[in-house]
């Protein structure tokens, strides 16, 4: 796997922080006490690393108590920050980590802020040297929060971790074709939990693939894909079968027609929410673009589909929902009853994007319309 810099191959490469080292002052002191004084560290961007947690699997006699390690789990993510580094910075990350007694390099690719993957280098505790847990001490939990901290990332899974307590899966994902709520597939998550589901949008383009479409990139942000936000109970049971239905097979394997990749999608009422997403492999986008970006749309059942919705959220009393929506709206067209005309009727502007599903969902407190 090539991971260097393509403009300097030699003296480059991507590497791959997710505990310690995301302390750059801490590193940098470290490097100044053991004499590595050419170094770089640059940061690049933010990623994650799938299908990994973290967890406090060795004991450092330094550190005075466990430290941080990676460990395969499906349908988790580690997050971390991508660092450009030199031959030098490599030296000394191979002296701080032990390298190869105490933790090993691997190269494994790394998802950034926008779903694409980036193959990288990092460090994992060797297997001689892994337990189950061991306690971190709270000066090396110190530095690692603040590394956590300088790079605004959630300490929540850090904490979980340190507590030997498992965190939560990444539940949330977003389906664009045959497996959003009345599409063909749809009857397959069910069997997974759905405990939340709303129509909402991710940026890129959707081709036809036939009986089912394909979703890739856009430079333009002007186009939007559109599609379900699902969260799901059984997120690794879900993602097991999901993988087998779009050809995924896996993040260091070739041939797979799909990526598994994560993607910001927007629900509505500004709270963008990141999920899994399926995206076409590059290389393969050989198809029509649907300018739509809407699957149902595309085969005339958008229309239908909004109005069993609407249904489903307000039980068949479309005007108590209009009341309940005036009032809570972040506008008002001026009198409430003139707001209530304008959104009126409500299919046309959930269509038309006026309104969202989650306010609805907010309103009737239904979270799993057409779910069942």
């Amino acid at each position: 796997m090539d991971n260097a810099d393509s403009t300097n191959s030699r003296t480059t490469m991507f590497y791959f922080a997710y505990g310690s080292n995301l302390n750059e002052e801490n590193f940098h002191q470290w490097c100044e006490r053991h004499r590595f004084t050419n170094i770089q560290l640059d940061y690049v961007a933010h990623a994650e690393l799938p299908d990994h947690e973290l967890a406090f699997t060795c004991e450092s006699h330094s550190r005075g108590g466990g430290v941080l390690d990676v460990r395969p789990r499906l349908g988790q993510c580690v997050p971390g920050v991508i660092f450009q580094v030199n031959e030098e910075a490599i030296a000394a990350l191979d002296a701080k980590e032990g390298a190869p007694t105490w933790y090993e390099r691997k190269y494994v690719k790394v998802i950034n802020g926008i779903g694409d993957f980036v193959p990288v280098l990092t460090y994992v505790v060797s297997d001689s040297k892994r337990q189950k847990y061991v306690k971190p001490s709270d000066s090396y939990l110190k530095i690692v929060q603040q590394g956590y901290r300088q790079h605004r990332i959630n300490g929540r899974k850090l904490m979980a971790a340190a507590a030997n307590r498992r965190s939560p899966l990444e539940d949330r994902f977003f389906f664009y074709g045959t497996l959003m709520r009345g599409e063909s597939r749809f009857q397959l998550l069910k069997n997974f939990g759905i405990k939340c589901t709303v129509m909402a949008e991710v940026f890129g383009r959707l081709l036809n693939l036939g009986v089912h479409p394909g979703l890739i990139d856009s430079d333009n942000s002007d186009h939007r894909v559109s599609g379900d936000f699902m969260r799901l109970s059984r997120a690794s049971s879900a993602i097991k079968l999901l993988d087998r239905i779009e050809g995924f097979f896996g993040y260091d394997r070739p041939h797979s027609l799909f990526q598994r990749t994560r993607t910001i999608v927007d629900i509505g009422e500004g709270e963008p929410q990141q999920a899994w997403v399926y995206r076409l492999v590059a290389g393969t986008e050989q198809a029509p673009i649907i300018p739509s970006g809407d699957w149902r749309l595309h085969h005339q059942r958008r229309t239908t589909f909004l109005e069993k919705l609407i249904e489903a959220h307000t039980g068949g009393d479309e005007t108590r929902m209009l009341y309940q929506l005036a009032g809570k709206l972040p506008f008002r067209i001026g009198s409430r009853e003139e707001t209530i005309r304008f959104l009126s009727p409500l299919t046309q502007r959930l269509d038309e994007g006026v309104i969202t599903e989650r306010k609805l969902a907010e309103v009737s407190e239904n979270w799993t319309a057409l779910a069942n």
